[in-house]
This record gives C-alpha cells, sequence and structure tokens, in this order.
C-alpha cells in the first residue's frame, strides 16, 4: 500500500509538473545581437537612399523606399524587442492628462480658497 501510495504521488506530481510547463507561455528567443545591428544598418542605408530619391524627386522610388523601411523596422521589432520606438503620442498625451489634473486641483484649491479638501 506504500509502495503505491508513493508511486501515485510521484505520477501525480509528475503530471502536475507536466501541466505547469505546458500551460506556461513560451519564453521569448532572446534575439540575435548581430541580425539586430545589421537590420539596423539596413534602415540607416535605406534612409540615405530615401533622401537620395528625394533629392532628385522620384516620387514612386522614393515610396517604395519608405514602405521598404518600415518593414525593416517592423522585422527589427519583432525580432529585437529592445529596439522598439516608444509611443511618442501616447506618452505625451499621458503627460499632458497628468499636468491637467494637475492644473484642475490647483485651481479648484485657488477658486475654493483652499476649502476642497485633497
Amino acid at each position: 500500500m506504500r509502495r503505491s501510495a508513493r508511486v501515485s504521488i510521484h505520477l501525480l506530481a509528475g503530471l502536475v509538473a507536466t501541466v505547469l510547463l505546458l500551460a506556461t507561455p513560451a519564453a521569448a528567443v532572446p534575439s540575435n545581437k548581430a541580425e539586430c545591428r545589421r537590420i539596423t544598418r539596413q534602415v540607416a542605408h535605406f534612409v540615405n537612399v530615401a533622401e537620395m530619391a528625394d533629392s532628385r524627386g522620384d516620387e514612386l522610388w522614393l515610396s517604395h523606399t519608405l514602405a521598404h523601411i518600415d518593414r525593416l523596422k517592423q522585422r527589427r521589432v519583432r525580432l529585437c524587442p529592445e529596439y522598439e520606438e516608444p509611443n511618442w503620442a501616447e506618452i505625451y498625451a499621458r503627460q499632458f492628462a497628468e499636468l491637467a489634473k494637475k492644473a484642475g486641483k490647483a485651481a479648484l484649491k485657488y477658486l475654493t480658497f483652499g476649502s476642497y479638501p485633497f
């Protein structure tokens, strides 16, 4: 009886460990630094190419080069999450909301002569 209880406990522990391993999301594949640097160099190169296309007035060349730069940037973000560009619109909106909140509190305190509790 003891042996069967021990075996069933080990089987149960193994089953729980297997379920936990399968339930956890797969770890992100670490980025290949060399590949990230290569894509970054390509982006810099094609930015220069886009400037050249713009200076020559070739709209088709410029639009296709800009599309290629966007594809490279998307690939770089997918492969190298540390290169993701910040969303400046969201950051500025959040800072503006905080500023408006502070200004509202200050105005309410001023207009009520400090009687509004915070």
